[in-house]
């Protein structure tokens, strides 16, 4: 059995969790394993191992300064990598840094794609170019 809390694993008759002293809400064993006609399943009463300090939501702060941090250039790089691949984060942490890094591959690589078909069709990849065939099409527009 698990603690709801912390998620250390704890003796089934124990009532109050040794490492982090929160009462244990479990039902008992000796309670039939059938409810209102349906098997109970055990399972559904066992919290997952990870459960604890690393399962708790973010509060409205740490978000903010997750925010925060996040502009900044070079830092947040590394905190995404960080955050995603560390199992002492917490797990709304890591999920928004996947998240954050999926999108980081997904643009890559339609960049990357994108910047291929550029160099295969020889269009020009300088700056000046395309600037100049924006002002062109501005231009081109009627004025109102």
């Amino acid at each position: 059995m698990f603690c709801t809390n912390c998620g250390n694993e704890i003796s089934e008759d124990t009532k109050i969790c040794p490492y982090c002293q929160t009462s244990i809400d479990f039902p008992s064993e000796n309670l039939s394993s059938y409810t209102n006609g349906v098997q109970a399943d055990k399972e559904i009463y066992a919290p997952h191992p990870n459960q604890g300090k690393y399962s708790k939501p973010l509060s409205t702060s740490s978000f903010l300064i997750m925010q925060i941090l996040m502009l900044i250039p070079i830092i947040n790089l590394i905190l995404i990598l960080i955050w995603s691949f560390s199992k002492y984060s917490n797990i709304n942490r890591r999920s928004y840094a996947r998240s954050i890094l999926i999108w980081f591959i997904i643009i890559s690589i339609t960049l990357l794609f994108i910047l291929l078909i550029m160099l295969l069709m020889r269009y020009p990849i300088d700056i000046n170019v395309w600037f100049n065939d924006f002002k062109a099409f501005i231009n081109s527009i009627p004025a109102i």
